[in-house]
């Protein structure tokens, strides 16, 4: 009797030991799933916020460079008839006109360009790169006045990859900013 208690003894403790490793693995492959599920929910967020900045660049080209070359083309016909009708003279102011519609095309390609991955972020550093981005603003809209103050030791970000999104997170109140001072305008 006293081998067979010591023989349970021993069986408890051993299945003890393996409830124990289980209960282990059982907390651990929770907290994993857990983690990919936290992973997962921001994976969806990112692709989400991906999403939404193509729908805005897509409707800033179409409304903005997209615009402007239609408008060109069609005043390539213009200039045409004008030549035909009223002279070189005449379709020279025409061609001007088209011409300041390419430039200011141009310029928006290129203030979209900034807007997207401005190169002075991987130059200068974000706060250079922010200041220059607010003095654009405050110089395109004259109702704007930016403080900006940057506090601290400036130092650059520990990886490339911060740099875009924290550029992007400082610019987004600005954004806002001039697209409600751009609606105030219009009413």
């Amino acid at each position: 009797m006293k081998k067979t208690v010591e023989k349970a003894d021993k069986l408890v403790g051993q299945v003890s030991v393996v409830l124990n490793y289980l209960k282990g693995d059982l907390q651990q492959m929770g907290e994993i799933v857990a983690d990919a599920r936290e992973k997962q929910a921001f994976g969806l967020k990112v692709v989400e916020a991906q999403e939404e900045e193509r729908k805005r660049l897509s409707r800033e080209i179409h409304d903005g460079p997209a615009q402007t070359l239609a408008q060109v083309l069609l005043g390539t016909d213009v200039i045409e008839r004008v030549q035909k009708n009223e002279g070189p003279e005449a379709a020279g102011k025409e061609l001007k006109k088209y011409r300041g519609m390419l430039r200011d095309a141009l310029a928006e390609v290129r203030r979209i360009i900034y807007d997207l991955r401005p190169m002075t972020l991987d130059d200068l550093g974000l706060v250079p790169t922010l200041q220059k981005y607010l003095s654009r603003i405050t110089e395109q809209y004259q109702g704007i006045d930016i403080d900006f103050r940057s506090f601290g030791k400036e130092q650059r970000l520990p990886s490339p990859g911060w740099k875009q999104p924290c550029f992007a997170w400082h610019k987004k109140p600005y954004k806002t900013l001039v697209s409600t001072q751009n609606r105030a305008l219009l009413k």
